[in-house]
Order: structure tokens, then C-alpha cells, then sequence
């Protein structure tokens, strides 16, 4: 991994930090364990599902020219299923609780869930499903797929590295862990309501960091 790529997961692992904190410093505890409907998923035998706890989705937008505004989403399912001999038998679905957005301000968060943006009543869920995947290194894999947010569907490709995996940790389970980051356009996916209210709000490019964890019990 070169140096850029390693300071850039510092900044988002720096930023997910402030992110989880309040306006205190305090943490805030906005994971959980507990089962979600929307995050339902039907999953292959032997595949990983995705680990809510320890799996991140991070975004970053350009606000007014100026700066980033980073958030978070802290609903997170799915599964990851990677056929190592065979990486074209491979696949994985990734879902997204959009009420679950978190950038640590309630009322930017309820803004965020309205029409204007993710609409998140009609359209509570983002999902990716791969479509392909192929080995492009050691440890790492060119993913494409559809990715579907608020009523669209794109087909986007991204780069995944795979992390680390263990075979048995301390609960007896086989758990992995892999990353990616991928730019996409808001505009693409009609995420434009706020545009016609504040122009020049916000850019329209988005760029996601991704950090997923599957366990297999």
C-alpha cells in the first residue's frame, strides 16, 4: 500500500472518529447488533455476512466550494461470498439502512432522510449486487455491479482489497474483512432535490470509503 493511500485511511479513520463522537467528545454508541428488516438479505451457503459492528460505510461531500462534510452510515448488511479458486463464482450483496446517516449534527441528519435528498420513507434502503468479480492482484478484486439509491440503478465498478481473514477467532468463527473507495454523482441517481432550493450547496461528486467485515458461523 503506498504512503497516499495509507494517509488517506488515516483522514477517514481521524474523521470516523469525530463523526462518532458528541459535541462532548463523548462516543456515541449508534451501532448495534440487533437485527434490521430492511438489512434482510438471503445468503449463499458458506458466505460471510456483513458484521454491522465492525464494518464502516464513510462519505464526503464538497460543501459550498469551501470544504467536506463527512458522514456516515451506521446500518450496514449483506453478505460477501469470494470463491478463491474460482473468483467468477464469486458475488456479494451490500445493503444500506439510509436512515441509519449519521454526521453528528440531528438536524442536518433529518434533512438528509427527506425528499430533498435519500427520501428515505420511500426508498429505505441502498444495495449493491455484484454482478462480477474478477482477481486484479494478490488480495485484491474489480468488483462490478448495480448499485440502486432512492429509486435508480447504476452499474458501478470499484477496487476491493482484502484486508485480512481468520479462520477461527475467539468465538470459533471464520471472519474476513476487505476495503474499497469509489467515486460517484449524486445526479446520477436523482439526488438533486436540494439544488432547486440552495444552489451550490453541495458538489455532486461523492466519494465513499468502504470498510467491510463478514464473519461465518
Amino acid at each position: 500500500m503506498t504512503k497516499r493511500i495509507k494517509l488517506i485511511f488515516s483522514i477517514v479513520a481521524i474523521s470516523a472518529l469525530f463523526i462518532a463522537c458528541g459535541k462532548d467528545g463523548e462516543k456515541k454508541d449508534a451501532k448495534s447488533s440487533e437485527p434490521n428488516p430492511v438489512l434482510a438479505v438471503t445468503a449463499p451457503a458458506g458466505a460471510l455476512s456483513v458484521d454491522n459492528v465492525h464494518s464502516m460505510i464513510i462519505f464526503k461531500i464538497k460543501h459550498m466550494g469551501a470544504g467536506y462534510v463527512y458522514g456516515r452510515f451506521n446500518g450496514i448488511g449483506g453478505y460477501v461470498d469470494i470463491n478463491d479458486k474460482e473468483p467468477g463464482k464469486s458475488s456479494m450483496v451490500i445493503k444500506i439502512d439510509v436512515n441509519t446517516v449519521d454526521t453528528n449534527v440531528q438536524k442536518r441528519d433529518d434533512h438528509l432522510r427527506s425528499p430533498d435528498f435519500f427520501d428515505a420513507k420511500k426508498f429505505p434502503a441502498a444495495v449493491f449486487t455484484s454482478r462480477t468479480i474478477a482477481a486484479s492482484g494478490k488480495d485484491s478484486y474489480k468488483v462490478t455491479g448495480d448499485f440502486e439509491i432512492h429509486g435508480m440503478k447504476k452499474v458501478i465498478t470499484a477496487d476491493v482489497s482484502r484486508v485480512g481473514q481468520v479462520d477461527k477467532d475467539p468465538m470459533g468463527f471464520t471472519r474476513a474483512g476487505g476495503e474499497a473507495r469509489l467515486k460517484i454523482k449524486r445526479s446520477d441517481f436523482g439526488i438533486t432535490g436540494i439544488d432547486a432550493k440552495a444552489k451550490g450547496l453541495l458538489g455532486d461528486e461523492v466519494e465513499l470509503f468502504i470498510a467491510i467485515e463478514g464473519v461465518k458461523k
